[in-house]
């Protein structure tokens, strides 16, 4: 009880991070339920207690230990290398005016981060497969999905959102949904510091939380290979609060 106590805290504390204080720029919590995707598909909290008689890891404060999902150094995922991966524009940019050049730039390193994990775990879950785990409202039995594959799934569908992620091609492309809710969770830029500069450290710190998320879905699938179902919803290693944990460590 003590652990999902403190599980469903987590949860709660950043589902909360709704709004933000421009004259402080702190978040601040408003009264509009945080559970409107309710009726599409179970809160996280429901399907976690319902399938598993405790709770999964949660993302740790403080330091966050780097090892891939084969125990194993993850990719030199750095802000120089994957930028320089990927440079087309993946949504219509007359469709989203307000995502400008940084955005793009951040997202070509989720992209290019994306096709070297599913390079190395994810060949042979093919689109249909992956469709038909979106149906399936992102739950699927152990037996049918590799330990490491549904690691790499849950880390894309918690950075691109689940239809980017999952569905298929339709010719219409959205902004990575994860990857925009943790940009807008990070804390505000201090006026001493260069926009160049602060570009430079949001590109170091979304390098750094990309390869540590693979290593928090690495214990979550983990967790979960051994209690049948493995239960792919991105809140399980949320990327707002990777960016909520920035905000606590540079205060």
């Amino acid at each position: 009880m003590q652990r999902w106590s403190e599980y469903v805290r987590k949860i709660v504390a950043v589902e909360h991070q709704l709004g933000r204080d421009r004259s402080t720029g702190k978040f601040i919590a408003t009264s509009q339920p945080a559970y409107e995707t309710a009726a599409v598909r179970p809160h996280v909290l429901t399907m976690m207690n319902r399938l598993f008689d405790s709770p999964p890891p949660m993302p740790a404060s403080g330091t966050t230990r780097y090892v891939d999902v084969n125990g194993q150094t993850p990719p030199a995922w750095s802000a120089n290398s994957i930028t320089s991966a990927s440079r087309c524009i993946r949504f219509d940019r007359d469709h989203w005016p307000h995502f400008a050049s940084d955005f793009i730039r951040y997202e070509h390193m989720v992209l290019a981060a994306h096709d070297q994990l599913f390079e190395t775990h994810g060949r042979e879950f093919t689109r249909a497969r992956q469709h038909r785990l979106l149906l399936d409202g992102l739950l699927a039995p152990t037996n049918s999905i590799r330990r490491d594959t549904a690691t790499a799934v849950g880390w894309a569908v918690s950075w691109l959102g689940p239809s980017q992620a999952l569905a298929p091609p339709t010719g219409f492309t959205a902004p990575a949904l994860g990857l925009t809710s943790w940009l807008t969770n990070l804390p505000l830029r201090k006026r001493y510091i260069t926009v160049k500069a602060w570009h430079e450290q949001v590109a170091q710190w979304l390098a750094e939380d990309l390869a540590s998320s693979v290593c928090m879905w690495a214990d979550v699938t983990e967790f979960m290979s051994a209690r049948g179902h493995y239960l792919l919803y991105g809140e399980a290693v949320h990327p707002m609060s990777l960016a909520i944990r920035r905000g606590a460590t540079t205060d």
